[in-house]
């Protein structure tokens, strides 16, 4: 990890208050995540790499405060998690900037004894412009369609799948010539449309917890809320890919996002979801409804810092053949559509070389010597 401090921050500083965490908070740009433990410095994430924030190791009795801020002012929340030892999930709102976070306490296993750890995941108020995002090519022509489908993006945590969405769905919910209503089911809700939706779009954003019990749940609802547009905020089990499904296949533009490390994983995992029986259709299904995927990744490159993507428009394949084609090779069904990336899309290492074209020419260079 970085040894990189901010000196905005002094190492004399407690935190005690919701103020003294708000200004911890606020102290660093382009954040994507804080860390704070007993026994460690607060750390945060900019742009993929750890910086230290506060340079001392925080006490017990800071990170209690720091949860009993985090926990609505719960006082007994430290001791329940230090009992109880299963994840909590907060979301918090600084005071100062009304910056939004996802937040989760766990108990980790310290060299002495167990501690507890709190990470903080900073949300966007706003979705991101098309102007700040990297869009590849036939994504923006898929989400303005008309037609039913499914748009899969796909990458780890913290890869940006969510703010790529956000600026495709804003290109929907702003435009005033459609008369749209999107339902987003997320944990949490992410970021906001109302400053920028049209007077003619309905927006109905769900959190699961508050408005539903699950991603599965909140789905289902949302086919009784006449929606245009759905998002899942992640596929994680059969019945959720099951209801996209039949979502797509009811009359809506679905997106989600799924964690895997490509659009060839996207495919073996979903077939991961059934029962060896129920493999088959599931692959069949999915290659009925989706339009298109695209997975990404936030690197450093040569011109700066940004997403590495892999995708693929299905469009361009004629239905029945595809389908056919994922059905006959059901036992291989990841090498079967690694292929078409690498023939019909972009694959990730292609993208890559494209934006660090003097590394590629290195590498290739490397491999030739």
């Amino acid at each position: 990890m970085s040894a990189e401090s901010n000196a905005g921050i002094s190492p004399a500083k407690r935190i005690l208050t919701r103020a003294d965490l708000d200004e911890v908070l606020d102290s660093q740009d382009k954040v994507s995540d804080y860390f704070f433990a007993t026994g460690e410095p607060v750390r945060a994430n900019v742009q993929n790499k750890n910086v230290t924030v506060l340079d001392r190791s925080i006490d017990e009795s800071e990170i209690r405060q720091i949860v009993y801020v985090l926990g609505d002012e719960a006082s007994g929340l430290y001791d329940s998690i230090m009992s109880d030892p299963h994840p909590r999930d907060r979301s918090y709102t600084t005071r100062t900037t009304k910056t939004r976070y996802r937040v989760v306490i766990v108990r980790t296993a310290g060299r002495k004894q167990a501690r507890v750890r709190v990470v903080m995941r900073r949300l966007e108020n706003q979705p991101w412009p098309l102007s700040a995002l990297r869009i590849p090519p036939g994504l923006l022509d898929a989400i303005r369609s008309d037609k039913p489908g499914l748009i899969m993006v796909l990458g780890a945590t913290g890869s940006g799948k969510t703010s790529l969405l956000s600026g495709l769905l804003r290109v929907i919910v702003e435009d005033d010539s459609r008369s749209c209503h999107l339902v987003t089911i997320e944990d949490p809700v992410e970021y906001l449309y109302n400053d920028v939706a049209a007077e003619t779009a309905v927006l109905s954003p769900i959190e699961i917890g508050e408005g539903c019990a699950s991603f599965q749940d909140g789905l289902r609802a949302s086919l009784r809320m006449h929606p245009t547009h759905i998002l899942v905020g992640e596929i994680r089990d059969a019945e959720t890919a099951a209801t996209c499904i039949a979502a797509a296949r009811s009359g809506h533009m679905v997106c989600a996002t799924m964690h895997t490390s490509s659009i060839a994983e996207m495919f073996s995992r979903w077939s991961d979801f059934f029962p060896e029986s129920a493999k088959k259709r599931a692959i069949s299904d999915l290659s009925t409804v989706i339009d298109y995927a695209v997975y990404q990744t936030l690197e450093s490159n040569e011109s700066g810092f940004g997403p590495v993507q892999e995708s693929l428009d299905f469009t361009q394949f004629k239905r029945h053949r595809f389908v056919g084609e994922m059905e006959k090779n059901i036992d291989d069904i990841y090498g079967t559509v690694h292929q078409l990336v690498e023939e019909a899309g972009i694959p990730h290492k292609r993208d890559w070389a494209s934006l660090n074209p003097q590394k590629a020419i290195e590498l290739e260079e490397g491999y030739r010597s």
